[in-house]
């Protein structure tokens, strides 16, 4: 916790260079932290729930192991995926931070021309380009820390029913973010930004596909459990 606030900081002081840019950066940077209290509360009532249940003091092993240690394979499959999701944001936050610190096509060195030392150079080009950058790659690398942030008491806490999804779609934001980033640092004429573009549109329609897909599959497997239930339940009967 220690470390992404002092990232944080490190990003907002280093990043902005101008009173509008410096504006949005603090903003993000306050609402992180006003997420980041929040769910220091809702954890903590959540284990305070816990110490008080009798189950409280099982090993995760016992809670709800079955005889053919389906517990077991869930729980690994939810580890894993807790370890992948924070791959991802520690790589999506080491990325953007570099890059917020030194901008694409680098920084001034002197104060000739009108320009002064340490501003992008990017700016001076292209004031738009280098805004669409920008809120992108600060929106980017605080999602990042936000999925970060919320994985730490799953992966520190062993008996929770917190759902997924909160993580997922941050990590969808920050790829979404780090997508804009890209297409706005790396193009120079309008060739080059078409064929990204072009990129883009696919990656976007795959992801939309994707997402549609794992909701149908999902309300599916869920149908088909809740009839074996009933037809278990019935023969049972």
């Amino acid at each position: 916790m220690v470390g992404m606030f002092g990232l944080m900081g490190a990003y907002a002081a280093g990043s902005w260079r101008h009173l509008k840019t410096s504006l949005y950066v603090l903003t993000l940077v306050g609402a992180v932290l006003a997420f980041i209290a929040s769910q220091v509360a809702i954890f903590w009532i959540i284990r305070h729930n816990q110490a008080g249940s009798p189950q409280a003091d099982l090993p995760d092993r016992q809670l709800g192991q079955g005889e053919d240690g389906e517990a077991d394979d869930n729980s690994n499959k939810e580890k894993y995926m807790l370890e992948y999701l924070m791959l991802l944001g520690i790589l999506a936050a080491s990325m953007t931070y570099q890059t917020g610190l030194k901008p694409p096509g680098g920084l001034w060195q002197d104060n000739d021309n009108g320009h002064s030392a340490g501003n992008p150079i990017l700016h001076d080009i292209n004031k738009h380009r280098y805004h669409a950058f920008f809120y992108s790659n600060s929106t980017s690398f605080m999602a990042s820390i936000v999925v970060v942030v919320m994985l730490l008491p799953l992966t520190t806490f062993h008996n929770h029913n917190l759902p997924l999804w909160p993580m997922h779609t941050a990590i969808l934001l920050d790829m979404f973010s780090l997508l804009v980033a890209y297409a706005a640092g790396s193009n120079r004429k309008w060739e080059t930004s078409r064929n990204v573009i072009l990129l883009i549109i696919p990656v976007l329609a795959y992801i939309a596909v994707y997402a549609t897909m794992s909701v149908f599959y999902h309300r599916k497997d869920q149908s088909a459990s809740h009839e074996n239930t009933n037809s278990d339940a019935s023969d049972t009967v």
